[in-house]
């Protein structure tokens, strides 16, 4: 059976002349060639986008998976945790900078009671977690659903509500 590929402007052409044209190569007795450069091509394209093969950076800079400095996490203090979803959760965070950093003691806002006259919420609530039904003592989020993390300043609004809730 011959294998038939279609090229970019729908001409048919057989798969060792697409190669050849692909890679700039001479058809006729090179069709093993084109195979191996068609073959090294795919793989140093699979390397460019992996990274494979990059050296380390010098000193004084920084990889996508190391955290600055300044975005040390102290694991005593709460945090505002914004994610993907639009949620946004306070609480103290623990494994920062890894895929599945920890979130203990967790807060969350919610629509406060309803006006029976005029059917809108009165205001927001601080609730903390683990008094839903299955009771969690933790969230475990996945780092790809962080937008950003934001430490809750002492003497915020937030801070407040949860020293009350204690």
């Amino acid at each position: 059976m011959h294998m038939q590929a279609q090229s970019i402007a729908g001409h048919p052409a057989t798969q060792q002349g697409f190669i050849s044209r692909a890679f700039g190569l001479v058809s006729g007795s090179s069709k093993r060639f084109a195979g191996h450069a068609f073959l090294f091509g795919i793989v140093a394209a699979g390397m460019f986008v992996t990274g494979c093969g990059q050296s380390k950076p010098t000193s004084g800079t920084t990889t996508t998976n190391e955290i600055p400095v300044g975005a040390a996490i102290d694991s005593q203090s709460y945090y505002a945790v914004l994610l993907t979803n639009g949620a946004v959760y306070f609480g103290k965070l623990e494994g920062f900078g890894s895929p599945w950093p920890v979130m203990h003691d967790v807060f969350y806002v919610q629509a406060g009671p309803v006006d029976p006259t005029t059917k809108q919420p009165t205001g927001m609530v601080l609730v903390h977690r683990g008094h839903e039904l299955h009771q969690p003592d933790r969230m475990i989020l996945n780092e790809k659903s962080i937008v950003f993390v934001e430490p809750v300043g002492p003497n915020s609004r937030v801070a407040q509500l949860i020293k009350e809730a204690k």
